[in-house]
């Protein structure tokens, strides 16, 4: 939600800001998308950056609204989906959030909801409750932090003298448990257990919990056989709003 951070990252997005759906290695994010089509005829993308995810979206919806709250990504998302007539991209506002309130069948969000502050994250958890109907769909991509902790034993038993990408005890003002730094950046992680919790108290139901796989190569790790056989993982819900 930090407007001038993201401003900052666009030009450097496709290089440096992790696209969950293109490296999702068995398509799981995808499956996902499809599912919530055939119930759906429209769905918003809140937070959608740059519009990594427009392109999917509008080959299986038929209307697709993104909303997000970097002007730069917004500007950049519309140049992406140039003649898609079915994408609508606009900043988000309070105004904006007010009247798409209940609008839409679908919500998708992904790696949005990562804000180490929890006040900040509850109230982006019930603004994207809020533009999805009673009834419809939720697909959610969030960080895993037992894969963080897992990925961090893989380097430490087979790569010790490469740097950590985490960092496990931030000093952040206000960081909750789950926050943990990514290169730098605190970034919220959850555990399976807490998800059910989480999505419950802001009116979602979880119908599926699964591992977005991804190749040890976004570690930048090449771990043996024996321990390379789990992949690190995001967090894929799939949820009903209740």
């Amino acid at each position: 939600m930090n407007r001038d951070y993201w401003d900052s990252q666009v030009d450097r997005w496709d290089a440096e800001i992790f696209n969950s759906l293109s490296e999702d290695v068995h398509g799981l994010i995808r499956g996902a998308i499809g599912r919530a089509a055939r119930r759906h005829g429209d769905v918003i993308d809140f937070g959608c950056g740059v519009g990594g995810y427009l392109a999917s979206l509008a080959r299986s919806f038929d209307k697709v609204h993104a909303i997000d709250w970097s002007a730069e990504c917004v500007e950049r998302a519309a140049a992406r989906t140039t003649g898609r007539p079915n994408v609508t991209v606009e900043r988000n506002t309070p105004r904006v959030l007010s009247r798409l309130k209940g609008k839409f069948g679908c919500v998708l969000a992904a790696n949005v909801v990562i804000h180490p502050d929890g006040r900040i994250r509850r109230a982006l958890w019930r603004a994207i409750r809020s533009v999805v109907e009673r009834g419809g769909d939720g697909i959610f991509v969030v960080p895993s932090l037992e894969s963080a902790a897992y990925c961090e034993f893989v380097r430490r038993e087979t790569a010790p003298r490469q740097g950590t990408s985490y960092d496990f005890h931030l000093r952040t003002p206000r960081a909750e448990a789950g926050a943990v730094g990514i290169e730098g950046v605190p970034t919220k992680h959850y555990t399976a257990e807490e998800l059910n919790g989480t999505l419950d108290a802001i009116g979602f139901r979880i119908l599926r919990l699964s591992r977005v796989n991804y190749a040890w190569s976004t570690e930048r790790l090449s771990p043996h056989r024996r321990m390379g056989a789990t992949l690190p993982w995001d967090w894929l819900i799939e949820a009903r709003a209740t």
